[in-house]
């Protein structure tokens, strides 16, 4: 079954995802929001078992000291080491049989087969039980491009599940 957590920005997709993780255990990945002076410029990432944290996504001008662009998306930067530090959560994860599995956020750039699309993949195909944040505008187009056939949508939004 996939868990998928819908809602716009500021939702809070992410402290949903965080709270199951610690009622259900299992391991995965989350994206956190990075200030400097109350200044959003970018993104975090963190492995939920461990709390280590990289950064992932930072706005162009606002990055830090050797920062290792692996590609740009709209005002964005991209770390090449988050995606793998990313990667070897994902293979430990599986390795491991770990589940359930969470991955925030699955969005625009891994619909473009970038990002934690690969991670996503693996995840599907090894039909454990998945958590996924999803901005409410891009779920069916998520649901489609992943063929994810089994189910249900958790809408922040509206707090429902539907």
């Amino acid at each position: 079954m996939v868990w998928i957590i819908s809602g716009r920005t500021n939702d809070g997709k992410t402290e949903k995802i965080e709270s199951i993780f610690k009622k259900k255990g299992g391991d995965g990945i989350v994206s956190k929001k990075i200030f400097k002076n109350a200044t959003f410029i970018g993104y975090e990432i963190q492995r939920l078992s461990t709390k280590k944290r990289l950064p992932l996504a930072c706005i162009k001008g606002c990055e830090i000291s050797q920062w290792d662009e692996v590609f740009t998306f709209r005002r964005f930067s991209f770390s090449s080491k988050a995606f793998l530090f990313a990667k070897d959560v994902c293979d430990e994860i599986l390795q491991k049989d770990i589940s359930p599995i969470y991955i925030d956020e699955i969005g625009p750039i891994e619909l473009n087969n970038r990002g934690f699309a690969s991670f996503l993949k693996k995840a599907l195909e090894s039909k454990r039980e998945i958590y996924l944040t999803v901005r409410k505008w891009l779920v069916s187009e998520i649901i489609e491009i992943f063929a994810i056939s089994d189910y249900q949508i958790i809408d922040l939004s509206k707090g429902a599940i539907s």
